[in-house]
């Protein structure tokens, strides 16, 4: 059975409240005891462990020189994505994003267009089959759940 999760913060997200399963749970928990950052949600897509922090706490959580990201990928044996939770659309996809530069960012019919200041990154972020491009869905579908799909431009 999952557990209610009240979502804290400034956030204008429609997702006010998420279910966190018992596993999610310790993944959080071990996540928080390793970096010294409480998570605000952990994503799993496929091979990826998605931590959202606070605004101001994914240095932190990354470690100096990435040591608690790399112990953590080492842990869970999966790929390991921090970034900070945004006050908009914008924000958080430029922080999911990062150090990718965004020219813009439209939404229309439901369909978010990310146009990137630079052809060699939209190159790197479609890149590994979209694996970035499905988490970031993946990752909307809980903050803004009104995107239906995710297009590079």
């Amino acid at each position: 059975m999952g557990n209610q999760f009240s979502q804290g913060g400034s956030s204008k997200s429609s997702a006010s409240r998420m279910k966190l399963d018992n596993t999610t749970i310790r993944t959080m928990s071990f996540f928080s005891k390793r970096t010294g950052v409480s998570p605000v949600n952990c994503i799993t897509s496929n091979k990826t462990l998605v931590f959202v922090v606070e605004k101001g706490q994914a240095i932190k959580a990354l470690g100096k020189n990435g040591e608690n990201v790399k112990s953590m990928r080492s842990a869970f044996n999966k790929d390991i994505k921090v970034f900070e939770r945004g006050e908009n659309i914008d924000e958080t996809v430029q922080n999911f994003l990062y150090p990718i530069k965004l020219n813009s960012i439209r939404v229309l019919r439901r369909v978010l267009s990310i146009l990137l200041d630079n052809p060699e990154e939209r190159r790197i972020l479609l890149a590994n089959g979209r694996k970035q491009l499905k988490i970031l869905r993946t990752v909307l579908s809980q903050y803004h759940p009104e995107i239906r799909d995710v297009q590079v431009l």
